[in-house]
């Protein structure tokens, strides 16, 4: 059975703020994942590893995510796929973002079905 690619969204310090104002209000876990679109086992595994830090925002820093990656923009995105969609190969595709061509294809492959479906993009973007 193929196992299904789990995207990890990286925690930014605005989620890290409607954590700790949520969790001062005594609102449950699983709201807390609704409100910030992230799974039950994301939101107890955060607040697990912040433990007592959580309260203390100037020790943040170390549960904010880091971003050393060149991650993809909406904008990147739509230009790749409005390329492709009129013909366009994956090289040219790759010239009007910050990714080469074996990147936009890991991309696509990575994203399946959800390339073509702008409205699913905000997962796998960032900015």
């Amino acid at each position: 059975m193929r196992r299904e690619m789990v995207i990890q969204r990286l925690w930014t310090e605005e989620e890290l703020e409607i954590l700790a104002d949520m969790r001062r209000q005594r609102i449950v876990v699983s709201k807390i994942g609704e409100r910030l679109n992230r799974s039950t086992a994301s939101v107890r595994l955060k607040l697990s590893t912040m433990g007592e830090d959580l309260w203390d925002r100037s020790r943040w820093s170390r549960y904010i995510s880091k971003r050393t990656r060149n991650y993809w923009t909406y904008e990147e995105l739509y230009d790749a796929k409005l390329i492709l969609e009129c013909g366009g190969t994956f090289a040219e595709a790759a010239k009007k973002t910050s990714h080469n061509s074996g990147s936009l294809r890991s991309k696509i492959s990575m994203m399946g079905s959800d390339f073509w479906e702008e409205r699913n993009w905000e997962m796998y973007t960032v900015g």
